[in-house]
């Protein structure tokens, strides 16, 4: 969106809303409201223009099934229709490891990229995480770690680099 590419964002974390919150948008309407109130005509009445080339589809109020909401036929359709009007469409989902839905929306993806905290995932939650992506054909692209404190990083690799050239 920096570069003035078309993006939109969807905060399919049903039940937590992270990047509602991190984007400072209010709660209301979003994509649950979309995906259960047939009334809702279009995505635009519950999205909410972040800058000038970022749109952001909330997650909505909490619904009684968020897995089911997201396997849906109108959800299928709203990607779809994501794709030919935005040059990128990022799904924030929530971790692999914990619900079956960031598993149903890598599917659906055309990439995934894993995001992991240091010091905080396991690897073999990891690896179990990759496994369950794996076996739905998801294209994991990378990944990005989190929460790295960069002085004990830096600490430690002089240390090593002082240690390696000193002697």
């Amino acid at each position: 969106a920096a570069a003035g590419e078309s993006v939109v964002a969807i905060d399919c974390d049903l039940r937590r809303a992270w990047l509602t919150r991190a984007l400072g948008v209010a709660g209301g309407k979003g994509l649950s409201t979309y995906l259960a109130d047939g009334a809702v005509r279009s995505w635009k009445d519950v999205s909410t223009l972040v800058d000038s080339s970022l749109q952001l589809i909330p997650s909505g109020p909490l619904p009684p099934n968020p897995v089911d909401m997201l396997g849906t036929q109108r959800f299928r359709d709203l990607l779809q229709e994501l794709r030919r009007t935005h040059q990128w469409v990022i799904v924030d989902s929530p971790p692999v490891g914990s619900v079956s839905d960031a598993v149903i929306l890598a599917s659906m993806s055309e990439m995934v990229l894993m995001v992991m905290r240091h010091d905080q995932t396991d690897r073999d939650v990891a690896r179990r995480a990759l496994g369950r992506l794996a076996g739905v054909g998801a294209r994991v692209v990378g990944a990005v770690l989190n929460g790295v404190d960069m002085r004990k990083a830096y600490n430690r690799e002089y240390y090593y680099g002082r240690f390696y050239y000193g002697q």
